[in-house]
């Protein structure tokens, strides 16, 4: 990534141990060095982590800093490390990170600028720039905006080739050779003799090695991964069940939640009877919402039920209540300058009608309904209050993940969440 121009060890590897043997590696420049998020779980008699790679007794496993939804981010993010690192695509394991400055999400926050994406002037080119620094500062650690492969493409690649660098120069000061003498093939680095060093062997070594600012990368024909399809890392888990999903988890004296919304989006709840409701085996309380009911209960299946048989007096939409009536009223409230939506105005329409180099003019009025951007899985989360502290599991569309919370329940006690999208 042009945007880095430092890759400082000690950002990155901090401290004397390595963790089973092994160490990690990533990419992460900001004028003051970041916390590792990783840092606060560790485990016992571990040494800390880089944000994305890590190389332990189990080989590597890319620290995921974006959520997994479906759009399939941790099979490239693995691609892209594994093209770099060189080692084998299939076995590499993601995890989800945790809430860190390291996972900040620079080109969402650059693309959120007053100008379209096709405005290239110095003004707009210039405040782009700053928001790509405030991103650092905020930071904002964001799934969304189709930004993961942008933001990402060249900083998994650069932490790849950085622990690549390391391990050769590690290998190199053991085999008592030139570092150009070696290559790496599926995680080994591998002598002219034919001696083979894992990466997990050399990894204690390698983590005192000095990083370089601007590791080599692969040129695009040295590419085994990018550019071609490729399976799914989770499709195994998910096609043999064994996925665990938000709705999967189970805790001690758990009881079960629904609610029934205004199907009229903003819209109100008038008022209701849930008198059957609360006479429902399995009912343990039905709770008043704004625009809708909640409806507790010892198992999904009766929370359910029993929110059904609430009796709703629901108030109007603000809106227009049919696509039909949506269109007429957005046709109606449309100016002529409303309708002009180009965003580039290249050339001489004008001229080149009037010059007959178009054949004719063909005109046509397309619309389309409205329709919902759904989950696949029944939006759910899990939640549990104990000591102070609110843990959430919070489905993600594929797979949970756990957040942690701490309500303000005095004036100092801080916010800490761990979930993917805050």
């Amino acid at each position: 990534m042009g945007k880095i121009a430092t890759i400082a060890r000690r950002s990155f590897l901090i401290g004397s141990a390595a963790v089973v043997g092994g160490v990690a590696f990533g990419v992460y420049k900001v004028k003051q060095e970041a916390t590792n998020p990783l840092l606060d779980d560790l485990p016992q008699g571990a040494t800390a982590l880089t944000p994305y790679v890590r190389i332990d007794g189990q080989g590597v496993t890319l620290i995921a800093p974006r959520a997994e939804m479906g759009q399939g981010i941790h099979t490239t993010l693995a691609a892209l490390v594994a093209e770099e690192l060189d080692v084998a695509w299939d076995s590499i394991r993601v995890e989800h990170g945790p809430l860190g400055a390291a996972y900040y999400n620079r080109v969402l926050v650059e693309h959120n600028v007053p100008f379209s994406d096709l405005d290239h002037s110095v003004g707009a080119e210039a405040m782009r720039g700053a928001m790509g620094v405030v991103a650092k500062l905020l930071p904002m650690q964001v799934t969304g905006g189709s930004s993961n492969v942008a933001d990402l493409f060249d900083r998994m690649r650069v932490a790849g080739a950085a622990a690549r660098f390391a391990l050769i120069a590690a290998a190199a000061q053991k085999l008592g050779l030139s570092a150009t003498q070696l290559k790496t093939d599926n995680g080994n680095v591998v002598a002219p003799d034919g001696r083979r060093l894992t990466y997990m062997e050399l990894a204690p070594a390698a983590a005192a090695i000095d990083l370089p600012t601007s590791p080599q990368l692969k040129r695009r024909e040295q590419w085994r991964y990018l550019g071609k399809s490729m399976l799914r890392v989770d499709m195994v888990a998910k096609c043999t069940g064994t996925a665990t999903f938000g709705i999967d988890v189970r805790l001690t004296d758990m009881v079960f939640a629904t609610v029934r919304m205004n199907p009229a989006k903003g819209a109100a709840l008038v008022k209701f009877d849930a008198t059957g409701a609360k006479a429902m085996r399995g009912v343990l309380k039905v709770i008043d919402l704004p625009g809708g009911v909640a409806v507790i209960a010892n198992n999904t299946w009766r929370a359910f039920q029993a929110a059904q048989s609430v009796q709703c007096d629901w108030a109007e939409p603000g809106y227009p209540g049919s696509t039909t009536a949506m269109m007429e009223a957005i046709a109606a409230s449309m100016t002529e300058k409303d309708r002009d939506s180009r965003l580039r105005d290249d050339g001489n329409v004008d001229k080149a009608l009037a010059g007959g180099t178009v054949p004719a003019v063909q005109e046509a009025e397309y619309r389309v309904p409205f329709l919902a951007h759904a989950t696949m899985e029944p939006m759910n989360a899990v939640a549990w209050l104990h000591d102070g502290k609110l843990d959430v599991w919070a489905a993600r569309r594929t797979r949970q993940r756990r957040v942690t919370w701490r309500p303000r329940l005095q004036a100092s006690t801080p916010h800490r969440c761990t979930c993917m999208s805050c």
